[in-house]
């Protein structure tokens, strides 16, 4: 009795008797993904931070945030139950001369006004704008 060849999946693709991808582009996606499982699970944030996280909405993102500023997380979450100080270290932080300058990118700045604009939303007393009701902010 003879036993069957096993069959790999790959994106759909199904190779036998293969352990991983063929070269090309299947397997520079697999590595790139298993790279970046590995860098999650060995940056796992602090519990301050993370305590900070599970107060987020889903709406709200930080991925960019968590894996290219940790630090800049920290000093939020470290603030986060004091609304003055917390709206004050955002302003300065979305206002700084140049963002390039402290190697924030794009996708950074554009989470840090996600969470600026829910903690604007939530912490503020201010009454709630036609902008904030339509965006279901409040």
């Amino acid at each position: 009795m003879s036993a069957q060849p096993q069959q790999y999946n790959f994106g759909g693709l199904h190779f036998p008797d293969l352990s991983e991808p063929p070269p090309g582009p299947l397997r520079i996606l697999a590595e790139q993904l298993r790279r970046d499982q590995e860098t999650v699970a060995a940056q796992a944030p602090p519990p301050q931070v993370q305590r900070m996280l599970a107060d987020l909405p889903m709406r709200v993102q930080t991925k960019a945030l968590q894996r290219q500023h940790m630090p800049l997380l920290e000093k939020l979450a470290k603030r986060w139950h004091e609304h003055a100080l917390l709206l004050d270290l955002v302003d300065e932080l979305l206002f700084m001369k140049d963002h390039r300058q402290h190697g924030m990118g794009f996708d950074a700045l554009v989470e840090l006004t996600e969470l600026a604009h829910h903690v604007k939303a939530t912490r503020s007393r201010a009454p709630s704008s036609v902008w904030d009701i339509a965006y279901g902010l409040r």
